[in-house]
């Protein structure tokens, strides 16, 4: 018959710090998506997401626009709304 680990109440040990070690560092994905500027839908990426105080969310985004024929990259905080996954091209 099986039996099961015995449980103690708080912090399971795994979840505990190790005294001196550094914190984890996770390493950034990298989210494309196509953001919705001027009606016109741009490649970019998805960077980091904030909840405004009203409660709505904001995507930070990377992209490029032209100017005078010269890409120009901007990085912005947009609305959710104004961003879609990217489609990959086939």
């Amino acid at each position: 018959m099986a039996t099961s680990p015995p449980t103690r109440p708080g912090t399971p040990l795994r979840d505990r710090p190790i005294a001196g070690a550094e914190p984890a560092r996770r390493r950034p994905a990298s989210v494309y998506v196509e953001v919705l500027v001027d009606d016109v839908a741009r490649p970019g990426l998805l960077l980091q997401w904030r909840q405004a105080g009203d409660g709505t969310w904001m995507a930070h985004t990377t992209f490029a626009v032209l100017d005078d024929a010269d890409p120009v990259v901007v990085t912005q905080w947009v609305p959710a709304s104004h961003i879609r996954p990217a489609h990959p091209h086939h």
